[in-house]
């Protein structure tokens, strides 16, 4: 686990891509995954889990503050399942998530993991202050929702009038189509309406 501290300052100037900093650390987690484990692939699951095979290996959580007389800073967590002894995991553990040793066919080094992961992020911060887009060809190409029928939990007062058919209650069942260049989840309802989901928990994908 590691917090990264970045300032509003190494941001884009457009305060409304600042919500996509989740989407791009996850595309930087999987990278750097991957680039000291060659033999692996990650996939992404909105917004911001990574899996490896099918079950959750690592997590992204954001956070951000104002220190007094100081501009804005966000706090990148970032989790990722290392080497986990399965003998003594939660059983119920056991078929929902794994970690990296448990895949990869060498040696892996956290340290050359850790360093990997800050030398992939900074570049792609400074990428996307130039395109601001940059993270989401990567991202909708590692999206495992794709395809798949989606239920998702909306938050509390969440409008569904838009799409029919494919709410219940506060749930929207769906066939992802990936994920937009804003961020957003995109949802095919049995209805046909495509609809954006901005804030929502997978609950359950298949």
């Amino acid at each position: 686990m590691l917090t990264v501290a970045v300032p509003a300052s190494l941001l884009p100037t457009d305060r409304n891509q600042w919500s996509k900093l989740a989407l791009l650390t996850g595309v930087t987690a999987a990278e750097a995954i991957e680039s000291v484990c060659p033999d692996l692939q990650v996939q992404l699951k909105w917004p911001n889990d990574l899996y490896l095979s099918g079950r959750k290996t690592g997590g992204i959580l954001i956070e951000s503050f104002a220190p007094s007389g100081h501009n804005q800073v966000f706090l990148i967590g970032v989790g990722i399942n290392f080497a986990v002894d399965w003998s003594i995991a939660p059983r119920e553990l056991l078929n929902k998530a794994t970690c990296l040793s448990s895949h990869s066919g060498n040696p892996v080094s956290a340290t050359q993991l850790l360093f990997q992961l800050i030398e992939i992020l900074a570049g792609r911060l400074d990428r996307w202050i130039l395109e601001p887009r940059s993270w989401h060809p990567d991202w909708f190409n590692r999206c495992m929702l794709t395809g798949r029928t989606v239920t998702i939990d909306l938050p509390n007062g969440t409008d569904g009038s838009s799409a029919q058919g494919g709410i219940m209650g506060n749930r929207l069942t769906g066939r992802c189509e990936g994920v937009a260049t804003d961020g957003q989840l995109l949802l095919r309802t049995a209805d046909g309406n495509l609809v954006p989901i901005t804030v929502g928990q997978v609950v359950s994908f298949e």
